[in-house]
């Protein structure tokens, strides 16, 4: 609910709030997993840390996740985040990443985290397929853009950026994307 009504203000209460549910329960696994989510989007989105310091703050929280559930889904999502933005090893985040949806396959936030990572990897056909499968319409409708244009398809890029202008929310990304477009 926080997250939902505050976004990324309400990460240190998130955490808090996750902390005090482990003080309560030590074996509350997915307790363990937010308290490693929220502590990685101070260097991802929330600007509180650097990404590096963030990911090491959070692996801590989902080394324990994973040590009493090795089947938490959250947790080899965050895994992957580690491995993929702080330790840079990729192969491992890429295997993280698929774990996750394996063990979550209705779960459509995993399916994004996915096409995001292959759009950086430049792996644009498995971006634009995990995109497809995902239906967190922001963020996957500007990764299937992001790969149109890599792959030089502009009107198609073009033609997804004209759905998304009746969406207020979206004009960031949209701006963001004409300037991939190289049209300023």
């Amino acid at each position: 609910y926080i997250y939902e009504t505050r976004r990324f203000e309400g990460t240190s209460q998130v955490v808090k709030l996750a902390l005090e549910a482990i003080s309560l329960d030590p074996g509350y696994v997915d307790a363990y997993a937010v308290a490693g989510i929220f502590t990685l989007f101070k260097g991802v989105y929330a600007g509180g840390s650097a990404m590096r310091d963030a990911a090491m703050e959070a692996l801590p929280y989902f080394e324990k996740a994973l040590e009493l559930n090795p089947h938490n889904a959250s947790a080899h999502s965050g895994m992957g985040v580690v491995n993929e933005l702080a330790r840079w090893n990729f192969n491992i985040a890429e295997k993280e990443y698929q774990k996750s949806i394996y063990l979550e396959p209705n779960n459509d936030g995993w399916y994004a985290l996915v096409a995001e990572f292959y759009l950086k990897m430049h792996q644009l056909e498995d971006a634009v397929v995990y995109a497809d499968v995902s239906h967190e319409s922001i963020n996957t409708h500007f990764i299937k853009v992001k790969s149109h244009i890599l792959s030089g398809n502009q009107k198609e890029a073009n033609d997804l950026l004209t759905q998304a202008a009746s969406d207020e929310m979206a004009h960031p990304f949209i701006g963001e994307n004409y300037i991939w477009l190289e049209e300023y």
